[in-house]
């Protein structure tokens, strides 16, 4: 199985640029409910989001960001036997938000 580090930080708020829309694409996997943002030039995803009542919450993925080792280290869960509802919790109270996603016109 394919491991991947995200960071986020309860109440704490990032901006997403995206510069070619072309090379932007929302990928949505699973319970539909979060939205991967993924570079299509290179096939990477940069982080994940998920609306909830309203706001904005996401997570940034790890190897993507320029301090990589700002971190610690990455504990390994599996999330996959959470029902809808407690996912949606989860999110709500660690990942970041308010999450912005701005595009260049």
């Amino acid at each position: 199985m394919k491991s991947v580090a995200y960071v986020s930080k309860s109440a704490t708020a990032f901006d997403v640029l995206v510069r070619n829309e072309e090379l932007h694409a929302e990928i949505r996997h699973g319970s539909n409910r979060a939205t991967f943002h993924e570079c299509t030039n290179c096939d990477q995803v940069v982080c994940v989001t998920a609306l909830i009542d309203g706001e904005l919450y996401g997570a940034l993925k790890a190897n993507q960001l320029n301090n990589k080792f700002g971190f610690s280290p990455p504990v390994s869960v599996d999330f996959s036997s959470q029902a809808v509802s407690e996912r949606r919790e989860r999110w709500q109270q660690n990942w970041c938000c308010p999450v912005f996603i701005k595009r260049t016109i």
